[in-house]
Parts: C-alpha cells; structure tokens; sequence
C-alpha cells in the first residue's frame, strides 16, 4: 500500500530533526513559540536548577554538579 503524502512528508522533517544541531533546533523552537504567542519553554539549564531545588540535598548537590559541567562545556566551545 502506497503511503500517504501526509506521513512521508513527516518522514522527511523526522530525519531533518534527527540531522539538525540540537542548539539550532531549540533556538527555531524558542523563536516559533514567541511569533505564536505561545507560553515560551525553559531551558534545560532552568529545568535542571528547577528539579534541583525540588529534590533531597543528594539530589540537589548532583544536579547542581551537571549544571556546572554543562555550564563549562559550553565556555570551552564558543
């Protein structure tokens, strides 16, 4: 059976997302939102801080340490 112009159209944005950097993809994602009017979405950075501040001091020490990695990564790529 033939597939629909529909799902093969999904498809190809499916394997575009897959190939997209996900720093570019969050960025189109944060500017569509905005233009829409749409509630913005957090970043992972407020995420994780969020999680952190809602879990036991365990968990909060370990999320805090991944925030700080990832806070340095970033400084080392740009």
């Amino acid at each position: 059976m033939a597939s629909k112009p529909r799902d093969e159209v999904m498809k190809q944005i499916a394997e575009l997302r897959r190939r997209m950097d996900p720093d570019v993809l969050d960025s189109a994602e944060r500017i569509a939102r905005a233009h829409l009017g749409l509630p913005s979405k957090p970043s992972e950075a407020v995420r994780l801080f969020q999680q952190a501040m809602a879990g036991n001091s365990r968990q909060k020490a370990e999320i805090l340490a991944e925030v700080e990695r990832r806070v340095a990564r970033m400084k080392t790529r740009h």
